[in-house]
């Protein structure tokens, strides 16, 4: 007596090979049938078709997706999401393609035997929650440090090839020294002059962001600053006061933590900045800074008196209030507690 099985019933290997804009699928039964062939774009429309067309050849089926964690990453995601076995296959090894020839077909056929065989890798990778952020944060990071190696070579290379009285003034000086010095050059007016010519590719040119701290601003702020205390046993050098002013707007501006702040800058370490902030607020700089800029503003005349307003932490209100009556301060003895009395003075009233 013949029985027929439910080809609904049977397990399904279904081979995908993957690539930027289309997979091609091949599924084949557990006795290594091929049952159909089909091609998706890579978009969640296509990942559903061939989900949908996987479940019609059989259940339960398990994908092979060669290249799961590049050009298949989204179909690996949208099929695990699915609740569907998802494998690595890996690529074809190269006697096989050579028995079988080289095309997308056969590379998926190949990759579904390899389901059906047991000899795919393993799982898919994980591309998403906290791996997929760790791996996105390490490609940003070592693409960061590449990029800082790379314009480090090329800064300290141009101050190689730099004239002289250039090259004499750079001579020496750190990574982070050298970035924060050359990193003031502004392009010049006379476009014959070589050194003028070597300024801008070396720090400053069009593209790049405005110092924090320009000429303007520290030719104002640079009398209102304290001088620097004296040292009788050394010490090491206090860093430049522009410098610091620099590493305190940068971090006020971007709301990073003082420790956050980058080295490579050249304005001292965050706690460095923090303490020349307190310094400088103890001694009223940023007070006297404040009526500078807007003595300068008025003599410009550049205030919009129409629009101005008092701030109540500028201007002191007016006297008069009513003071309050003192708040009378509870003794500083504490009562005794009853639960440390010893039973000797424990009352006998009843």
């Amino acid at each position: 007596m013949a029985f027929t099985e439910n080809a609904s019933e049977k397990p399904v290997a279904v081979g995908v090979d993957t690539h930027l804009d289309s997979h091609v699928a091949v599924a084949v039964d557990d006795l290594g049938r091929r049952l159909g062939e089909m091609h998706v774009p890579t978009n969640v429309a296509g990942y559903a078709k061939l989900l949908g067309w996987a479940e019609k050849l059989g259940e339960p089926a398990t994908f092979g997706i060669e290249g799961a964690g590049c050009f298949g990453a989204g179909l690996s995601r949208f099929l695990r999401k699915a609740g569907a076995e998802v494998l690595e296959a890996g690529r074809p090894k190269r006697r096989d393609q050579h028995r079988s020839g080289k095309s997308d077909p056969i590379d998926a056929e190949l990759a579904a035997r390899a389901v059906l065989a047991g000899t795919a890798p393993g799982g898919a990778k994980d591309t998403e929650g906290t791996v997929e952020m760790i791996r996105v944060l390490r490609v940003a990071r070592r693409s960061a440090v590449k990029a800082r190696a790379q314009a480090a070579k090329q800064l300290k290379g141009m101050r190689i090839t730099a004239p002289g009285n250039l090259r004499d003034d750079l001579r020496g000086l750190s990574t982070a020294k050298l970035v924060h010095r050359t990193a003031g050059f502004r392009p010049g007016d006379r476009p014959g002059d070589l050194v003028r010519l070597t300024k801008p590719p070396v720090g400053y040119d069009g593209a790049m962001p405005k110092p924090l701290v320009p000429d303007e601003l520290w030719a104002v702020a640079e009398p209102l600053l304290p001088k620097e205390p004296p040292k009788p046993k050394g010490g090491r050098p206090r860093v430049d006061g522009r410098a610091t002013l620099t590493g305190i707007l940068f971090v006020l501006k971007t709301g990073i933590t003082w420790e956050m702040l980058p080295q490579e800058m050249g304005c001292g370490s965050g706690m460095t900045c923090w303490r020349r902030l307190k310094e400088w607020h103890e001694a009223g700089v940023w007070e006297r800074l404040h009526r500078a800029l807007l003595d300068r503003l008025g003599e410009a005349d550049r205030i919009d008196w129409g629009r101005a307003s008092l701030d109540s932490a500028a201007v002191p209100a007016p006297g008069g209030a009513k003071r309050r009556a003192p708040i009378r301060r509870i003794a500083a003895n504490r009562a005794r507690s009853a639960t440390l009395w010893s039973t000797g003075t424990v009352s006998r009233s009843r």
